[in-house]
C-alpha cells in the first residue's frame, strides 16, 4: 500500500526507485533510469532530493523499510537525546556543587596550614627562648648524684620538629584524589555507565 503525503508524493515508490538506483544494483543502465525517475518524481512534487531524503518522515520510514540502512547511532532518538541532555544538566549541577565543596575544603586546608605554621613558629620561638635562658643561667650547683652531669639533670631534649612538608604533601594528595574521583564520576555519568 502506498503512503501518500498531502501533495500526492508516494514515499514508498520513491524509496523503491532510490533502492534501484543504489550501488547494489549491478545494472548501471537500470540504476540510472531509476535515479532519473526518482528525480522526476521529486521535481514533480516541487521537492529537492535532499529534502526527500532528510526532511520527510514518511520518506525516511519508507527508505528504512526498503533498504535497511546501517547506522552507527542506531539507538539515538529524540527521547534518548532529551533524557541525555537532562542528565547532563543534572550532572553539571552536581559537578558544580562538588567544585564548591572542593573550593571550601581547599580554603579550610589553607586555613589549617596557616594555623599550623603559626603554632610551629611559636613553638620554635619558645624552644629557642628556653635554650637561650638555659644557656644564660649560671651553672647550677653540683648534683648530689655523681654519675649525672649538671647539664643532663637540668635540661630536657626538645621534641623533634613537625615535618610540615610531609603534611602539606599529604593534604595535596588527598585533595587531588577527591578531584579525580569527582571527575571520574562526572565522566562515567556523562558516558552513561553506572557505578
Amino acid at each position: 500500500m502506498a503512503t501518500a503525503a498531502t501533495n500526492g508524493f508516494d514515499a514508498e515508490r520513491f524509496a523503491g526507485l532510490w533502492a534501484g538506483a543504489d550501488t547494489t544494483n549491478n545494472n548501471e543502465a537500470e540504476a540510472i533510469t531509476k535515479f532519473r525517475a526518482a528525480r522526476r518524481m521529486a521535481a514533480g512534487s516541487n521537492l529537492r532530493l535532499v529534502d526527500c531524503m532528510t526532511g520527510r518522515d514518511d520518506v525516511m520510514r519508507a527508505l528504512d523499510a526498503q533498504m535497511k540502512p546501517l547506522r552507527k547511532n542506531t539507538g539515538a532518538n529524540a527521547a534518548d537525546l532529551a533524557a541525555a541532555r537532562e542528565r547532563a544538566e543534572k550532572l553539571g549541577a552536581e559537578n558544580l556543587d562538588l567544585m564548591h565543596k572542593v573550593r571550601e575544603l581547599a580554603g579550610l586546608l589553607k586555613q589549617e596550614k596557616e594555623t599550623s605554621s603559626a603554632w610551629a613558629r611559636k613553638y620554635e620561638q619558645e624552644r629557642q627562648r628556653a635554650a637561650q635562658v638555659s644557656s644564660n643561667q649560671a651553672a647550677p650547683r653540683a648534683s648530689v648524684v655523681p654519675s649525672r652531669t649538671v647539664s643532663q639533670s637540668w635540661t630536657a631534649s626538645a621534641p623533634a620538629p613537625v615535618d610540615w612538608g610531609f603534611l602539606k604533601t599529604l593534604g595535596f594528595i588527598a585533595l587531588m584524589l577527591f578531584i579525580g574521583i569527582a571527575a571520574a564520576h562526572l565522566t562515567m555519568a556523562l558516558l552513561g555507565h553506572k557505578f
